[in-house]
């Protein structure tokens, strides 16, 4: 089943997570971030992560968490690991740059 655009846009929930680590436990944030992604996806539902680390000159990174997956998927889900998945190597695809947070929080 493939999605229209107006389907891809509109879903029936949106789970979003604030990670704020304003201390020296950032870089345990980062498992958890995979973990979220690696639990799966469904086409009717957004999971928006906001990352907040403490360090200088960093910036606030936004995640839409397996939103290149579900367009590869075409409408169906993946909840859960299968048994022969890989461990989640970087969440690089998931990363929304700045034009694409605006647009994100203009939407939502």
């Amino acid at each position: 089943m493939r999605l229209t655009a107006k389907q891809r846009e509109q879903k029936e929930c949106t789970l979003m997570f604030y990670f704020a680590s304003d201390n020296s436990l950032a870089p345990l944030i980062v498992p958890q971030l995979k973990a979220i992604k690696r639990a799966g996806f469904h086409p009717d539902a957004n999971v928006v992560v906001q990352f907040d680390p403490n360090a200088e000159n960093t910036p606030v990174h936004v995640f839409d968490v397996n939103l290149i997956n579900k367009i590869r998927a075409g409408g169906k889900h993946k909840v859960g690991l299968s048994p022969n998945s890989r461990f989640v190597r970087s969440l690089a695809e998931d990363k929304l740059w700045e034009r694409q947070k605006k647009k994100l929080s203009k939407e939502r």
